[in-house]
């Protein structure tokens, strides 16, 4: 480098100018800075911009969101559309999935969609700007639930989990009555159904998560009687967890079952690069308030599956308490394992033991042996619930979920009144780095969030009449409508 370049901070006009080799916005800087909000005026050295300068640039802030609902001249009773996002994922090219349950009618930007009956589930997808690309709907004259959805690796194939009531026109033999949970593979580029199956049970099933992976298709949920789907497992309790392995053609491979003598569920599930599967939901354990009280559950499986999980571990609520959990996600190098939840305390967290008071939050990490690496708890005056969690490529975690009152994870945020949808990031530490409140004077949800492959963040959930996100104002067609909202991370 010649001895005349110029340090960090230089007026230059060319990269050779600087002894770093990196001349930006006419600035000798130290590294390349080449972030969409990153800039190295005026010392030189790179950084976020000042976001009171560019606030498109603030952590945290909205870039785009849709309102996703019934069309705003529906005749309908009010409140009888309840729509909402429940889960989302990405391809390569960085379009985006989401899953969810809607009431009557729904408009993706795209036409109408009209509901058979009842609830029924639907699938979405947008491009990376928020331009609409396609949607579908599945489901009965009954009462239909969205669960979760995934891209299937390697292929031009979305899966999508759910429960109908009765035949939602799937292939196989379904009953005419009576809940069954469903997988159903979609095309990526517009949404045609390719393939289907149910999720057998002599009484009910239901599927609330999906991910997949090189080693397949990974689902969980719960069921009551025998679950048919592979090796037959008959419920301890009113309802039990369960744990599938389905490979490309929807044929299972692998499953797990665990319960007590209550209600049981499996509410996430989660597999790594190298196909070790991550569990997350509630136990229910005698001698507590039947149906009422559970335990968090996170258990883990080393690839490849076995007959029980490497590791499984309950964080245990009082007699009178509640603790549940609702996502779980791996970290980027596959060793350790985010799930989150809400508890109603005190609940040991091992290197704690919180008095939660009312409904509050909580972030926890564990280790490849299922050991508490730390954990993080949140919460104010109100109820609060952390509902979904993901981690990106540098390790950072992001939440999503709801409060009510105020939230106190840094600086308070209030309520605009009922419950609130809540953002936050965390470092790989478990130190808080940012959190955002979006709502209104009604109850407003933040069910699923999810990282992008270059790094963008989208949250999903649904909201009432008027909700402010970073001052767009939506309006809510009839009861609930489902929200998918992009923001800089």
């Amino acid at each position: 480098m010649d001895g005349d370049a110029c340090p960090p901070g230089s007026v230059c006009g060319a990269p050779g100018a600087c002894a770093s080799g990196f001349c930006v916005e006419g600035i000798c800087c130290d590294t390349a800075c080449d972030g969409a909000c990153d800039s190295c005026a005026p010392a030189g050295i790179c950084g976020p911009v000042d976001p009171m300068a560019q606030p498109e640039c603030a952590s945290g802030v909205s870039q785009w969101v849709k309102g996703l609902g019934a069309p705003m001249d529906i005749e309908e009773a009010p409140n009888s559309n309840f729509d909402r996002g429940t889960s989302m994922a990405f391809d390569d090219a960085g379009n985006v999935y989401i899953s969810g349950t809607f009431n009557q009618q729904i408009d993706f930007g795209g036409g109408v969609l009209v509901a058979a009956g009842g609830d029924d589930v639907f699938v979405a997808s947008f491009a990376p700007d928020g331009a609409y690309r396609w949607a579908n709907r599945f489901g009965n004259t009954g009462h239909d639930t969205g669960g979760g959805v995934a891209v299937v690796p390697g292929t031009n194939e979305v899966v999508v989990v759910g429960a109908a009531t009765g035949d939602p026109g799937f292939q196989g033999n379904w009953p005419e009555s009576g809940l069954r949970g469903f997988v159903v593979k979609v095309t990526a580029d517009a949404g045609t159904v390719v393939a289907s199956r149910s999720i057998g049970a002599s009484e009910f099933s239901r599927a609330l998560s999906v991910d997949a992976g090189a080693g397949g298709i990974y689902v969980a949920g719960g069921y009551s009687g025998t679950l048919e789907v592979g090796t037959q497992r008959v419920s301890v309790g009113d309802e039990d967890v369960f744990a599938l392995q389905l490979d490309g053609a929807l044929e299972p491979l692998w499953n797990w079952s665990d319960g007590d003598t209550d209600k049981d569920l499996g509410r996430a599930i989660a597999v790594s690069p190298t196909g070790d599967v991550a569990l997350c939901g509630f136990i229910s354990p005698p001698g507590k308030v039947a149906n009422a009280t559970q335990d968090i559950m996170v258990a883990g499986f080393t690839a490849p599956l076995a007959a029980a999980p490497s590791w499984r571990r309950l964080y245990s609520s009082p007699a009178d308490g509640q603790a549940k959990g609702h996502s779980v996600a791996w970290t980027a190098d596959g060793a350790d394992v985010m799930a989150v939840g809400f508890y109603v305390g005190p609940v040991t967290f091992d290197q704690l033991t919180p008095d939660g008071g009312a409904r509050d939050g909580v972030l926890l990490r564990l280790n490849g042996t299922g050991g508490t690496v730390w954990a993080r708890t949140f919460g104010g005056l109100g109820n609060d619930n952390a509902r979904d969690v993901v981690v990106d490529a540098a390790g950072n975690v992001f939440v999503s979920g709801d409060f009510s009152e105020s939230l106190t994870l840094g600086p308070p945020i209030a309520s605009a009144g009922g419950s609130d949808t809540f953002i936050a990031k965390f470092t790989s530490d478990g130190t808080h780095l940012w959190s955002r409140g979006y709502g209104g004077t009604s109850n407003d949800n933040g069910n699923g969030i999810g990282v992008a492959p270059d790094g963008s963040l989208y949250a999903t959930g649904h909201f009432r009449e008027t909700t402010t996100f970073d001052g767009v104002a939506l309006t809510a067609s009839e009861g609930a409508d489902a929200f998918l909202m992009r923001l800089t991370p």
